[in-house]
């Protein structure tokens, strides 16, 4: 769990492919990954719009997707990378996951909560 720059800046930018697909449907541009023992195993972006549902936040849609992979809603050893700060939900969905480590690009002066 402990990633080198570099690593980050890989995982990062997977999340910001994310967001660019967030961005492709009139989203917010927000993009998540989840991470564990290097590997990406669950990924979201902002679909609020897209669904009609308002929970559909980046980091909901990649922990649901983690939680799908892993067939566990525990997800222990993971390192959630995000491209802003999460809000008070996602930050809750965090830590209902039992996710330990978060890295995000930039804060959030309005809703973060991390």
């Amino acid at each position: 769990m402990d990633y080198t720059v570099e690593e980050k800046e890989v995982f990062m930018r997977e999340a910001l492919k994310e967001a660019k697909i967030a961005l492709a449907h009139d989203e917010i541009p927000i993009g998540c990954v989840v991470v564990k023992d290097g590997e990406i195993i669950g990924r979201g972006h902002n679909a609020r719009e897209e669904l009609q549902r308002a929970v559909m936040h980046a980091e909901i849609m990649a922990i649901e997707d983690a939680n799908s992979s892993e067939e566990s809603w525990r997800l222990l050893d993971c390192t959630l990378f995000v491209t802003i700060e999460p809000c008070v939900m996602c930050s809750g969905a965090i830590g209902l996951a039992r996710i330990p480590n978060v890295v995000y690009g930039a804060k959030n002066q309005k809703f973060g909560a991390a």
